[in-house]
This record gives C-alpha cells, structure tokens and sequence, in this order.
C-alpha cells in the first residue's frame, strides 16, 4: 500500500503478504496517509525524531526480525565511545541495553521507550513524535502498515475518503 493505493508489483512479489494485509480490518485505503510496506533498519543507525502528518491513522509494527539482545554493538553505537555500551566487549551486555540504560535496539515515543516482541503488533499513534535505534550488528525488519484511527466513527471515515479521492479526481483534470 502506498499513499492509500494498493501495489500490483508487491502483491505479485509477495501474494501471501498481500493477500494477509487486504484481509486487514480497517486497513488505511483511498488515503494519501496509508501505507503497508517492509522497513529494514540495517546495524549501527538510527531514524531521528519526526512526527506522521496527522493523527488520521494508527501505525502497526509487526516485528519479523529482531536483532537478538547478544548482538555486539561493535563501534558506530549511538554518539559518543564505544565505553557507551554496557559489555566489557562494546556489547549491550546481557540486558540488551547499553551503559546508560537505552535498549540496544528500540523506540522513543512520545518521550517513553517502548519495546518491540517477536511478531506481536505494536500499534501507536505516529502523530506523536517518535524515534527509532539499532545499535546492534544485525538488521531490524518490519512489516509496517496502518489503520484508520480508532477515534474516527465510519461515517467520517467515508467523508475523509471522499474528500481524498474528489481532490485526487480534481489533480487529474488539472
């Protein structure tokens, strides 16, 4: 899903996934804000604090990948000296948190640390301000989409979808 559109190329690449996501109750459609799509933060990077555009939608992170807590940090952790991380060895040690008490691989929201748990969901509001982290040598992969919010009744719903799609009709003819 991009933009509210579904993707013919995804759905021939991946059929299953695509098919398990149109099976999606209230999965984001006919808006520019919905998205389904596959996130890989690689090792030793991070993505800085942003906020979504409105609170339309309810973000959905379904972990498919986690590095694991004895993944070595190595260097390139978050900024400073690799004595940053808790190990003897540049590691997040056995909690799988570095030295001052960040998880090795996580996210701030809304200025709370939250958690992801093998193919569990984890959804939120991405209205709020939120950030991400790997510090560790393996690769972090989600499956991300979104959902209309919760706090929108159907009727409005209907009436955002139509405003989308009279404003998309309307760049056409342009």
């Amino acid at each position: 899903m991009k933009k509210g559109e579904r993707q013919v190329d995804f759905a021939a690449h991946c059929p299953v996934t695509s098919a398990a996501l149109e099976a999606v109750p209230g999965i984001m459609t006919d808006s520019p804000f919905g998205f389904a799509f596959f996130s890989t933060l690689h090792s030793h990077s991070n993505i800085a604090a942003h906020t979504a555009p409105c609170n339309l939608r309810v973000r959905c992170h379904l972990p498919l990948r986690l590095p694991t807590h004895d993944s070595p940090g190595e260097s390139g952790g978050p900024p400073g000296s690799p004595e940053d991380f808790g190990g003897p060895d540049g590691s997040p040690g056995e909690s799988g948190r570095l030295s001052g008490g960040q998880a090795a691989c996580g996210m701030e929201l809304a200025g709370r640390e939250v958690h992801w748990r093998q193919n569990e969901l984890l959804l939120f509001d991405d209205s709020y301000e939120h950030s991400v982290w790997n510090w560790t040598s393996s690769p972090r992969v989600m499956l991300l989409l979104d959902l209309w919010h919760p706090g929108l009744s159907a009727p409005e719903r209907g009436e955002i979808e139509a405003m989308f799609k009279k404003a998309h009709a309307a760049r056409a003819t342009a």
